[in-house]
């Protein structure tokens, strides 16, 4: 999950400017507070940058003796590019640093940008200019109004278009893992006389895969479309012989119902079809503009890592979905989507009650050189799931030692065919430990392993799985799970599936 990012802009301040009380272990940080200022409760920081600046000061004029804490007030934070911590930004154990909401405060560190300048167009759509669209520094996939998503302008409105035809190959005639670049499409579904073509996309959902797919070419002789960059599966619906589901979006022929809209990146201007009672000169219209918020980043083969960083009562809003250049999404676990947090290199670090929302991209992302001790606690997963198949509530992958996945609420997953899981164990799933969750009503097995060694499962609740209630991929040459002390209730389906 790495992607390029892209710097607006770097506050510069001389050392007479920055002085900072070095006997001071907290510092304040205020929508209307000043990077110039020392940081003290009358005089606050403006921005998370600033503050984790000052923090490195402090520590480079001695030794930390007391905890840090830098309080946040009540307010919203703008954020045009992710904030990075490295390790020289680490706490101790005696003396970890904090960034939290001072009390009673709900601060929220934004990744948007507003929209205005609205007006008419005709009397159904409305357009607003972005300039830096135009100059083709900005593009986004997604738009919230008051707070609520609204959705690019598709075709068909409601369900999917299916591929017609594979001329590449299926899975019985070709691998299914085949690079895969043009499909045979039914008469009118795709057109070559849509408005801005290399602007609209084709969205493919197979296996577990969604693929994003800008179009090259239209020929309506034979029905094929041919797409810029390839997929990396066959656009089948999964492992069958039948075609795959697909969506076109940001089609301006398609702008046809309330809530929807279409970016020209030609032109720079954005078009809107208003929700009944809505007027756009009012609403608060935002569009992702930072990919990522916070990184945490060390350097786990030098062992230099990030640590004793704790995050509390914070809310990160509005990333961006934005995949590299030829990239159609095909890397397992959808690797190449950023993440709104990324941690690498991290040890006893904490995100502890943020609250997450209105995000293009993956949440978190967890990666090399945080491998032990990680927990995943007291979440509550539900209503999830239906568009692609394997997938999971908690997914994990690879070899965890240390971990724990403890106290979490998991419900309603569902699949396309296969795979609605609860707590889902892929590829090389080593010694973890699972307990005292609760996981039920999902359309396959509530607990799943593919591959996994070593795993224990004890004291955990799992029920009402609609197909079965166990599943495990395949027989392995060492124990996989250890399954002690569970509740399993089951009105339909299979106990025990598979192997």
């Amino acid at each position: 999950m790495r992607i390029a990012r892209g710097l607006s802009y770097w506050v510069v301040l001389t050392l007479e400017l920055v002085a900072i009380n070095v006997h001071a272990a907290d510092f304040h940080v205020a929508p209307h507070g000043n990077d110039a200022n020392p940081g003290t409760r009358a005089k606050p920081l403006a921005t998370l940058e600033r503050a984790r600046d000052a923090v490195r000061e402090l520590k480079h004029a001695g030794p930390l003796t007391e905890p840090v804490t830098v309080w946040m007030q009540d307010g919203n934070y703008p954020l045009s590019r992710e904030v990075r911590f490295g390790p020289e930004d680490s706490g101790t154990a005696a003396c970890p640093i904090t960034y939290t909401a001072a009390e009673g405060a709900a601060v929220v560190l934004d990744g948007g940008r507003r929209v205005t300048g609205w007006k008419k167009h005709n009397d159904i759509l409305w357009v607003a200019d972005v300039p830096d669209v135009a100059s083709g520094s900005w593009r986004f996939r997604q738009l919230y109004v008051n707070g609520q998503q609204r959705v690019r302008a598709r075709t068909p409105n409601q369900g999917y278009l299916l591929v017609a035809g594979c001329p590449e190959g299926t899975p019985k005639t070709a691998h299914y893992h085949k690079d895969c670049q043009t499909f045979q499409f039914k008469p009118g579904d795709i057109r070559p006389d849509w408005s801005n073509l290399s602007d609209v996309e084709v969205i493919v959902y197979h296996f577990w895969t969604d693929s994003h797919l800008p179009i090259k070419a239209v020929d309506t002789v034979s029905n094929l479309v041919t797409f810029a960059h390839k997929a990396g599966k066959t656009f089948t619906d999964d492992f069958s012989e039948e075609g795959a589901r697909y969506i076109v979006e940001n089609v301006f022929e398609g702008l046809d119902a309330p809530g929807e809209w279409y970016l020209n990146r030609q032109t720079g201007q954005l078009f809107y079809y208003p929700m009944p009672g809505e007027d756009p000169t009012r609403a608060e219209v935002v569009a992702p503009f930072a990919a990522t918020h916070v990184r945490l980043e060390g350097n786990p083969a030098e062992r230099r890592y990030v640590e004793h960083l704790h995050f509390r009562n914070l809310a990160f809003v509005h990333s961006r979905f934005e995949l590299p250049a030829g990239n159609s999404n095909d890397q397992q676990g959808s690797a190449s989507v950023p993440a709104t947090i990324t941690l690498r290199g991290a040890r006893h670090c904490a995100f502890e009650q943020c609250r997450l929302s209105n995000l293009g991209t993956f949440a978190f992302d967890v990666m090399a050189g945080c491998e032990e001790n990680n927990s995943i606690e007291f979440n509550h997963i539900h209503h999830i799931g239906g568009v692609l198949s394997d997938m999971g509530g908690i997914y994990t992958l690879g070899v965890s030692p240390g971990t724990v996945i403890r106290n979490n609420h998991i419900h309603d997953v569902d699949a396309n065919h296969y795979g609605g899981w609860g707590i889902y164990h892929d590829e090389g799933s080593t010694h973890l430990l699972v307990e005292n969750n609760v996981v039920h009503h999902t359309k396959c097995a509530p607990f799943n392993i593919h591959f996994a060694k070593e795993v224990t499962v004890r004291n955990n609740i799992f029920a009402l799985g609609k197909l079965e209630q166990a599943s495990r991929g395949r027989t392995e040459p060492h124990k996989s799970v250890f399954f002690e002390n569970n509740i399993v209730y089951w009105r339909e389906g299979e106990l025990l599936s598979k192997n």
